[in-house]
């Protein structure tokens, strides 16, 4: 917006400029001039962008679209479609302007109406939009069809019935063999979301081949948009697997990253049973994902190292050779430092560990503290995953010390700490330096770490009894817990080695802690050292100063369970999920029912171990035994006689709830019954677990993608006589084996019926008996 614009719509200027723009539309003069009529329908949108609330002007703004201006008429039109839903009445007046639109000899125009009516969002207009739509899906102009498509979309989510009347699967179908790629892409998008409750769309051998020979006619977008349809085909066999790769072989050096990435997943996701093909193709993606790496988009750079990283979990040597790829420069941001910062912790071997100790050892001078503490922390890392060269590594640490820098002397004790765990005979060197050290460390992390070092190897250091005692002196001043228990320790253990330096010392600790210490923690530790020593002195030294358990693998953030996890992204490689580091199904949401092929939780699902699971069962059973909570009298006979009424629950073999449906009763309908069950196997498909409760008559109406760790299923089921709906949602824990169900009914007297029923179903193949 220009200088004037922006002053003439500042907060001054606003009061009045409704009623002025509404006098100027309305004005005769001004709709004479064409010029002058055009810029108050301009001000009128930039008032409008800017939120100030235009509906008052919406019957003058109507009266200006009948014009052959198309610039105007895009503007009428965007007002238009803002503010249908404020004035439902009015909109229909504009109805039969677009409806005589939608045949002018313009295909501009004919597109341009036809977009705007889908767009309106009033479901009383459809019944008026449904044939100019139906029209413009046979247009000659292909404008008008990829319009006409993509507002079946629009009429589908404002009201669903529209499709199954109008056949327009049938008719979008038909369109995947237009002469036009962007139709051809638009008809394969409203396909995919319209059937999204079935699946999306599923590619047959015919379709699949006339797409990818199609292939090279389709825009960036529409060749991304195919190979994820592409995702759900399975070549019939190997011959037609490698027709497929070597079609979509060029891709990978296409100029757009979001198809070279979408085709780095198809590789990926046709290979992955083939271990011999999977190893190749691993290589042959590594070119197009390191051209990526080499773009000046900060953030396509990112996006690309977190694919990297996912892929390291895979095969780790894959960029052996490509490390200094992953060196940091001197523009990158930080969140690109730190993650090469991973990814070079992840490739460092035995050919490159020099180099890359090198370059991690340039970047604890950054000016950025977390960046230089991470460093000294990834060399730490590279030292405990690779044995040969852990000797230069704690070298390199070592050497850490000598610049005098409190935070990089702190973070350098904590991981040589954790390295004298593993390597003692190398990293014991840092004795000498500690007392020179501790003058210099002021955070509790690292203080703690010298102290640690003290306790555990005071024998080696001559003066380490009053190295401890300053500390001990001003042990009313220490703020941090985590000090004061090293401190404890530490001085217990110096006192079984060195019994006469620390005696006095260890009295004054432990009367302090005792006495005065207000952390519970800290005061406890001192009450059971001051009765182990008061009840036998050697069994006191056993149980302080017993052996180390070295563990076998690094202390940090390598673990095997981290690497699987990364692992288990592939699955959702060239997703969002691969940048935030977790399953989708963990970010995002989605109304019920669940749509198959996409991720849903409703809240996370709680965890149960065994034990709370059986007092969970039993706490319901109690419940259910308690009777007449009021205390009032109820004839026990009466009673009888209305369960011998639903003692048995008959159930149609075809209830009819559509998804719609299923949503509605779903979020009306309050909760019936809860209740968890230990699994004794995990449905390994969600039609293994259909099959089971379809001889039960329980239909699923949509269930999560195979292979999560959290699986969902909802269930439905209909009473014969009273046609009463029962609604289950069956949440399956994979990793504990554990079963919850949430069920709605909307008669509730038949909740616990439907519950015996259920369970009594399940525990012929599925869960463990009460």
């Amino acid at each position: 917006m220009s200088s004037s614009s922006a002053t003439y719509f500042s907060e001054s200027n606003k009061k009045g400029e409704v009623s002025e723009l509404k006098k100027s539309l309305q004005s005769p003069e001004v709709q004479r001039d064409a010029v002058q009529y055009k810029k108050v329908i301009q001000k009128v949108i930039e008032c409008m962008t800017l939120g100030m609330d235009l509906s008052s002007l919406f019957m003058d703004m109507i009266k200006a679209g009948a014009t052959h201006d198309l610039v105007q008429k895009k503007l009428v039109y965007l007002y238009i479609c803002s503010y249908a839903t404020s004035n439902p009445d009015l909109a229909l007046l504009t109805v039969n302007t677009m409806r005589k639109d939608c045949q002018d000899r313009s295909a501009m125009v004919r597109g341009l109406a036809l977009r705007s009516m889908c767009s309106l969002r009033l479901p009383d207009l459809v019944e008026y939009i449904v044939e100019p739509l139906l029209t413009g899906l046979s247009d000659n102009s292909s404008y008008v069809r990829r319009a006409a498509v993509l507002g079946c979309i629009k009429l589908f989510h404002l009201i669903p019935d529209f499709v199954e009347d109008n056949g327009i699967v049938e008719k979008l179908v038909r369109l995947i063999q237009d002469p036009d790629p962007q139709v051809v892409c638009n008809s394969l998008l409203a396909l995919d979301e319209i059937l999204a409750a079935e699946g999306g769309v599923q590619l047959q051998k015919i379709a699949a081949h006339h797409l990818l020979k199609r292939f090279k006619a389709f825009s960036g977008w529409g060749q991304s948009m195919i190979m994820e349809l592409l995702l759900r085909y399975k070549p019939k066999d190997t011959e037609e697997l490698f027709d497929v790769l070597n079609l979509l072989d060029d891709r990978l050096k296409h100029p757009n990253s979001a198809v070279v990435m979408a085709c780095i997943q198809v590789f990926i996701n046709f290979t992955k049973d083939i271990d011999n093909l999977a190893e190749d193709v691993y290589k042959r993606i590594k070119g197009p994902l390191m051209t990526i790496l080499s773009s000046s988009n900060s953030e396509l750079v990112y996006v690309c190292l977190c694919h990297i990283d996912v892929l390291l979990s895979k095969v780790p040597k894959l960029f052996e050779q490509e490390y200094r790829s992953f060196f940091s420069r001197h523009a990158d941001p930080q969140y690109i430092k730190t993650k090469k910062l991973e990814i070079l912790t992840t490739i460092a071997s035995v050919s490159n560990v020099e180099e890359v100790v090198t370059e991690l050892s340039a970047n604890v001078h950054d000016v950025d503290v977390s960046m230089s503490k991470e460093s000294i922390k990834a060399i730490g890392n590279i030292a405990m995953c690779l044995p040969q060269a852990s000797e230069y590594c704690i070298d390199v640490l070592l050497s850490f010390l000598s610049w005098e820098v409190e935070y990089i002397t702190s973070q350098t004790l904590v991981i040589i700490r954790d390295l004298l765990l593993k390597y003692e005979k190398s990293a014991i060197a840092v004795l000498p330096q500690v007392g020179q050290c501790l003058e210099i460390v002021q955070d509790p992390k690292g203080l703690a770490a010298i102290i640690w070092i003290i306790g555990e190897h005071g024998q080696s250091i001559p003066d380490s009894p009053y190295m401890l005692e300053p500390l001990v002196d001003r042990i009313a001043l220490e703020s941090s817990a985590e000090v004061k228990l090293q401190l404890l320790t530490a001085t217990m253990k110096l006192f079984f080695k060195k019994p006469p330096e620390c005696q006095d010392m260890l009295g004054r600790l432990l009367k302090y802690c005792v006495d005065e210490e207000v952390h519970m923690d800290v005061h406890d530790r001192a009450l059971l050292y001051y009765r182990l020593l008061k009840t036998n002195t050697k069994e006191a030294e056993r149980v302080v100063c017993g052996s180390i358990n070295k563990p076998a693998t690094n202390p940090w953030n390598l673990s095997t369970s981290a690497s699987n996890s990364k692992e288990q992204l592939l699955d959702e490689f060239n997703t969002l999920s691969v940048v935030y580091g977790q399953s989708s199904v963990l970010f995002i949401t989605q109304s019920v029912p669940y749509i198959k092929g996409q991720p849903y939780i409703k809240d996370e699902a709680p965890s149960y171990d065994r034990e709370e699971l059986e007092e969970q069962n039993e706490s319901l059973e109690h419940n259910v035994a308690v009777g007449n909570l009021l205390g009032e009298d109820v004839d026990n006979g009466k009673q009888d006689e209305h369960l011998g009424e639903k003692s048995i629950l008959e159930l149609t073999e075809n209830p009819s709830l559509t998804p719609a449906m299923f949503e509605h009763r779903w979020k009306s309908i309050p909760e019936s019954s809860c209740w968890a069950a230990a699994l004794m196997k995990v449905p390994s498909s969600p039609d293994e677990f259909q099959q089971h409760l379809l001889h039960s008559k329980i239909l699923l109406m949509a269930s999560s993608p195979p292979g999560q760790p959290i699986q969902k299923y909802f269930f439905y089921a209909q009473e014969v006589q009273g046609q009463t709906v029962v609604l289950v949602e069956a949440i399956v824990d994979v990793t504990s084996k554990l079963l919850r169900v949430t069920t709605k009914v909307e008669d509730s007297s038949l909740t616990q019926l439907f519950d015996q029923y259920l369970r009594t179903s399940l525990e012929k193949e599925w869960i463990e008996s009460k």
